[in-house]
C-alpha cells in the first residue's frame, strides 16, 4: 500500500518575535492546526481512497502545540468540552465524559457526521526533551530525600551536573487517527520506543500505542511525584 504524506512546518509568530505584549489577549490555540488541516485537505483532494496523511512539525516562536492531544483533537473533531449527565428524579450528576464540539475540520459543523475521510491521521514530530524528563524525576526524588521543595540554585546544580544528559532530545511522532478514515494509516508504523499513538478505543478516543521508553518515563515520574506526597 502507498502512503501519503504532506509535511507541513508552523512559522513565527511576529507578534512573538517583535516581543509585542499580548498579556490579557485571547487566542485560539487551534487555529494554526485547523489551517493546515485545511491546506492539506485540497493537497489531497485528488486521492480519494488513498491513504493520505498531514505532518506537522513545529521548533519556532508561536502558541501551536502539536503536542498536546486535547488541542490537536480539538483541530480535528471540534473544540473539546466535558458534559456532565444529571437525573431529575435522583438529583444526582453522573460522572463528567469529554467530547467535541463546534470547529473541528473533520467533521461538519452543525450534522456531526465526518466531511473528510481522506485524511489519515496527522501526525506530529517532537523532538521530545527526554533530558528535562529525567531532571523532573531528579528533582523530585532529592525532595522527597532532603523533604523540602528545592530552590532554584539547588535545581540549577542538579542542572549543571549532566548539562549534555539534561538537555538531550530525541525525535518522535506523535499519530492521532482520523477515525472516519477510508484507508487509516498502518499501525505497524510510527511505533519507536519514544511515539506515541491516539485512535479509537470503544466509545472513546485514547492512547492506543505508547512506547516503551515513553511509558517507562512516564512510570517513573508518577512514582517520584507520589512518593514526595
Amino acid at each position: 500500500m502507498t502512503l501519503w504524506f504532506e509535511v507541513k512546518e508552523f512559522d513565527d509568530d511576529p507578534r512573538l518575535v517583535k516581543g509585542q505584549n499580548l498579556s490579557g489577549a485571547a487566542y485560539d490555540p487551534h487555529a494554526g492546526i485547523r489551517r493546515k488541516i485545511n491546506k492539506a485537505v485540497a493537497k489531497f483532494r485528488d486521492y480519494d481512497g488513498e491513504c493520505c496523511s498531514l505532518v506537522l512539525f513545529n521548533e519556532r516562536v508561536n502558541l501551536v502545540q502539536i503536542s498536546e492531544a486535547r488541542i490537536v483533537l480539538g483541530a480535528m473533531y471540534g473544540d473539546v468540552a466535558l458534559k456532565l449527565s444529571f437525573d431529575p428524579e435522583t438529583e444526582l450528576e453522573g460522572p463528567a465524559t469529554q467530547v467535541f464540539t463546534q470547529g473541528g475540520k473533520l467533521v461538519h459543523p452543525h450534522q456531526k457526521k465526518p466531511r473528510n475521510s481522506t485524511i489519515s491521521a496527522v501526525v506530529a514530530l517532537e523532538r521530545f526533551p527526554v533530558g528535562e524528563h529525567e531532571l523532573e524525576i531528579k528533582v523530585e526524588e532529592a525532595q522527597r530525600c532532603q523533604k523540602h521543595r528545592l530552590l532554584p540554585p539547588e535545581i540549577l546544580e542538579l542542572w549543571e551536573h549532566d548539562r549534555e544528559g539534561h538537555e538531550r532530545r530525541v525525535l518522535r511522532a506523535i499519530v492521532y487517527e482520523n477515525i472516519h478514515a477510508v484507508r487509516p494509516l498502518p499501525r505497524n508504523i510510527f511505533t519507536g520506543p519514544w511515539d506515541e499513538r491516539w485512535g479509537r478505543d470503544g466509545d472513546n478516543i485514547k492512547p492506543v500505542y505508547v512506547g516503551a521508553n515513553l511509558a517507562d518515563l512516564r512510570a517513573r515520574f508518577q512514582l517520584a511525584r507520589a512518593a514526595t506526597r
